[in-house]
């Protein structure tokens, strides 16, 4: 890839999501990335600091995926890091941080790891519907009971689901279970900077001993770990002598183990050998469920016809619904006004407007049955002619690069096909984009039609 080609793409994918999350959005949290290189199938992004890249890569970098390599399929990984960060993995003295040991630094993190959890995100708070109450009711069993059969977890789910709500309720249910016991939760990121630091000052052995002397580890976001071998191998190594020494983990990812690119079959191996949950896509009720419970801890009473339209219009995840109706909250402090649709539809236009272009898998299936005049509903069919196993497979193909969903949950939309089949499908079109230059065409049309 040439550094101009990929220059301009960036400027276009800039553009688009600029028009999908509105200006607020994209100059609080994306107009401040740049493109730091590019490799054969990799380009690099940087964040000014660490907050920023961690809100860019839960709620904003997985588009930025998806429309790179609709622009351009050679680009296989869009990687996202901090400047700030960047900077202190420069190497500094042995003795570490201002002469403070590495050893020192782990003990004194050790506070802030049984500190900050979230008392609000327990199991009481967690609303339950239809996508996610298996889920819930999975975390419940794996907190209370210490059976040796539920000694590992592992929660997938698109942004803003709730997988981070259900580990801090784990982790508080496990502390009031057994306060004596040893439970750390953290980022998969934090996980990868104590890491390089213990590298760094040449003392992994203190490294080791804190991770190995834990007896609840619980890590968020492990999907980030992809294509980091040597991380992998210590994290696959402390996750074998937990698992051998009787104690337990729980860990979150934006899709289900097998999904994860970039891992390493022994860690993905470890991750699916556990149980293994889902939190897919919220319905209309859960979303109600949500506001009213919200409100409820808030003390504010909202019009029916107000937490209507929120639940109907913002149906991408929960945090975003969360995030308006406290931005509907706020309104009303300062205004001292109650609030009503009219206003309620000025305040939110952002973002009503950008989960109104989001692609459904829906979306898809119309216009991808439309574009090879099949009937709709041959989409989830037992057929298996070429006429309709085709498109079939192009929409399951679409429905991978321009939604959140996981495989299972497509397979599902698909006539409860197995995520193997989804999996097949995606590569069958992407070997036929390479070889024959029609197909391709028709794909690009199919993108430019459902991005429009």
């Amino acid at each position: 890839m040439s550094s101009y080609r990929v220059e301009q793409q960036w400027t276009r994918i800039r553009a688009i999501v600029r028009g999908e999350v509105g200006e607020t959005a994209f100059n609080q949290w994306l107009k401040v990335l740049t493109l730091e290189g590019q490799s054969q199938n990799a380009v690099s992004l940087v964040a000014p600091n660490t907050k920023i890249e961690q809100w860019v890569k839960k709620n904003y970098l997985g588009r930025i995926q998806r429309i790179w390599y609709s622009l351009n399929p050679a680009v296989e990984q869009v990687m996202l890091t901090a400047a700030e960060e960047t900077e202190r993995a420069k190497p500094v003295a042995q003795t570490g941080y201002n002469g403070i040991t590495s050893q020192r630094i782990m003990q004194d993190e050790v506070k802030q790891f049984s500190t900050n959890i979230n008392k609000d995100f327990n199991f009481d708070r967690f609303v339950t519907g239809t996508c996610n109450n298996f889920a819930r009711d999975v975390a419940w069993k794996f907190s209370d009971s210490w059976e040796k059969s539920l000694n590992q977890l592992f929660i997938y789910g698109g942004v803003g689901m709730g997988k981070t709500h259900l580990l801090h309720a784990i982790a508080q249910q496990t502390q009031l279970r057994n306060p004596s016991f040893h439970v750390v939760f953290l980022s998969v990121e934090k996980f990868m900077q104590h890491f390089v630091r213990a590298l760094r000052e040449r003392d992994t052995s203190a490294f080791k001993d804190f991770y190995h002397s834990v007896d609840l580890l619980l890590l968020d976001d492990i999907h980030f770990i992809s294509g980091r071998e040597g991380t992998q191998r210590e994290l696959l190594q402390i996750f074998n002598l937990l698992i051998e020494d009787g104690k337990r983990i729980a860990v979150s990812a934006d899709r289900a183990p097998a999904e994860i690119e970039g891992l390493s079959p022994a860690l993905q191996s470890r991750l699916a050998g556990g149980l293994v949950t889902g939190i897919e896509q919220t319905d209309f009720d859960l979303r109600m469920g949500i506001l009213k419970a919200k409100l409820a801890t808030k003390s504010y009473e909202f019009p029916e016809e107000v937490l209507h339209f929120l639940a109907e219009k913002i149906t991408s995840n929960i945090r975003e619904l969360e995030g308006a109706l406290n931005r509907l909250m706020v309104h009303c402090d300062i205004s001292n006004n109650m609030a009503t649709l009219p206003r309620t539809k000025e305040l939110l236009h952002d973002l009503l407007k950008s989960n109104k272009r989001r692609i459904t898998i829906d979306d898809i299936q119309k216009q991808v049955a439309s574009h090879y005049d099949i009937d709709i509903v041959e989409m989830s069919s037992a057929r298996r002619s070429r006429v309709v196993a085709r498109p079939r497979q192009v929409a399951m193909y679409l429905a991978k690069q321009l939604t959140n969903r996981s495989l299972p949950e497509i397979g599902r939309k698909f006539g409860g096909r197995d995520h193997t089949t989804v999996m097949h499908a995606t590569k069958k079109v992407e070997d036929l984009i390479a070889n024959d230059i029609n197909f391709a065409k028709d794909i690009k049309l199919l993108l430019q039609l459902l991005n429009n």
